[in-house]
């Protein structure tokens, strides 16, 4: 690949990524006619997946010089659009070499953690949607959107969710599961031997801190962790929040319960909290209610970081139930799909509730019979 053309892939994938870093409401938008004309030429495309491509017009803006080569003004207006966005708090990673720009701040997909109900909680739930994309190096992107988001910390019953880098935070997640469940004592469950959902979060928080510096500097990009459980020694619901950056692994942080009852994270946590207080003004901030807006903004075409089934799990003070759905992104019945990915297996999976995304109408899965004639 030429000099040239490794300049324009480079070109292409700011625009990209810039545009959606503003429909995001990421950053604000220097008033520059110009950039504002360059940003306009990009144009919207619908892949056969449905998702949303954007992608800068190969001569936008091109400017012939006098030795009759033309140069795109593109260059120029990315080089301010970089400089406009690291004034704004908005950081970028410039991998040249690869033909791939990644951005630091925004945090791709919804996750979501809320009680059961404001006062003496008896369950605590956490749910998100199954999407991934990643540019793929040629100024677009690439999606799946059959992510497991949520995972639980095994031996115990406290659960992970994650968003932000899918690297990041599955190699966090992993490495906490094998220190926890081969420690000596954090991976006791009985009550009267069992450590605080506070103790675990603080060991990995430790762990982390140690190991994420040997990730390479360019693997290193922001994720927020959640790990959350019934904490028996305390006879509460206790939620932690861990921060990678680019730099280091924050303290962990404890969620209020008390006084907040839903919390949102991620690139659809705005729209999640429009929906909610919805919500609010009718009355019906319940679970069913908080599932619908999970369900309206994994469909919402403004939101495009957020897709696929969504995924969740319950958690009581004696048992982790996790939640399946019955799911289609085309209509009809849909098929089931637990923590992400669609399930076809004969096996009812009892142990699963089994419900309907837009209504979290219980709806159990009945086996196909044979019938012999």
């Amino acid at each position: 690949m030429s000099r040239a053309d490794r300049r324009e892939l480079h070109e292409r994938a700011l625009a990209t990524d810039f545009k959606t870093l503003l429909q995001r409401r990421d950053v604000t938008f220097p008033r520059d006619r110009e950039l504002v004309g360059q940003v306009h030429a990009i144009k919207r495309r619908v892949l056969p997946s449905g998702k949303v491509r954007f992608d800068a017009e190969r001569n936008a803006g091109a400017t012939p010089t006098s030795s009759g080569r033309g140069r795109s003004r593109a260059s120029a207006s990315a080089n301010r659009t970089s400089r406009g966005a690291a004034r704004s708090g908005c950081e970028f990673s410039d991998e040249r070499s690869a033909g791939i720009l990644y951005s630091r701040g925004s945090q791709m997909t919804l996750l979501m953690v809320w009680t059961n109900k404001p006062n003496d909680p008896t369950a605590i739930n956490i749910a998100s949607d199954s999407l991934l994309s990643a540019h793929d190096g040629k100024g677009g992107q690439i999606s799946w959107q059959y992510a497991t988001k949520i995972h639980r910390l095994h031996p115990t019953r406290e659960y992970f969710g994650y968003c932000g880098d899918s690297f990041v935070a599955l190699s966090a997640i992993a490495s906490a599961v094998a220190t926890i469940s081969n420690s000596d004592h954090l991976h006791k469950v009985d009550e009267k031997e069992a450590p605080t959902v506070d103790a675990r979060a603080m060991a990995i928080h430790e762990h982390l801190r140690h190991t994420f510096p040997l990730l390479p500097t360019a693997w290193r990009r922001p994720a927020t962790l959640l790990l959350a459980g019934w904490d028996s020694r305390k006879e509460c619901f206790s939620v932690w929040r861990l921060e990678l950056s680019d730099k280091d692994v924050a303290a962990p942080v404890a969620i209020d319960l008390a006084s907040k009852r839903v919390h949102c994270f991620g690139s659809g946590a705005a729209l999640a909290k429009s929906r909610l207080s919805e919500l609010e003004k009718t009355g019906a901030v319940n679970t069913q209610g908080i599932v619908k807006a999970l369900h309206d903004v994994i469909l919402d075409d403004k939101e495009t970081s957020v897709g696929g089934a969504p995924q969740m799990v319950m958690l009581t003070k004696e048992s982790d139930v996790p939640v399946g759905f019955w799911w289609s992104s085309e209509g009809g019945k849909g098929t089931r799909h637990l923590f992400g990915l669609p399930i076809h297996l004969s096996s009812k999976m009892e142990n699963v509730s089994w419900r309907e995304p837009a209504t979290f109408d219980e709806r159990p899965f009945v086996p196909f019979k044979r019938v012999d004639a």
